[in-house]
């Protein structure tokens, strides 16, 4: 039997301190931008920012800032964060969204649809509650 011939892969070398520095600069920076963006820069309808901000809601949480977006250009979110963190709302607002009628004048739906489901009595009334106080401007 051969001996075998044990090479380590090969390293991407280690940044220098320098270029860690502009790194972690360029994620603060990225995440200040995130942070600072607003419902309208989120792509929200203006009924919706204006019934947001009658209910005292002014800018997005987190989870708002990226899934929105995301909803609505059509793809799938699936996400997970602590009660309190917005998550109703960064599903709602695409839907209710979706669901306004278009400018464009064409029509492809008879009738707007959009079905929640959630896993209690209580989390149906809140989601109920909270599509209510956006739609009644």
């Amino acid at each position: 039997m051969g001996k075998k011939n044990k090479q380590k892969p090969p390293q991407e070398p280690k940044p220098t301190p320098e270029e860690e520095n502009k790194l972690v600069e360029r994620d603060e920076e990225e995440e200040k931008e995130e942070e600072e963006k607003s419902f309208e820069e989120l792509g929200l309808d203006h009924r919706l920012i204006r019934a947001l901000l009658k209910k005292g809601v002014g800018k997005p949480f987190p989870i708002q800032r990226v899934a929105i977006p995301l909803i609505l250009q059509g793809k799938d979110v699936v996400a997970q964060a602590r009660t309190g963190t917005g998550k109703t709302f960064a599903y709602l607002l695409p839907l209710l969204q979706k669901l306004f009628p278009s400018d464009s004048g064409l029509k492809s739906r008879l009738a707007p649809g959009g079905f929640i489901l959630v896993p209690s009595r209580e989390l149906c009334q809140q989601v109920y509650k909270e599509a209510i106080s956006l739609v009644e401007l």
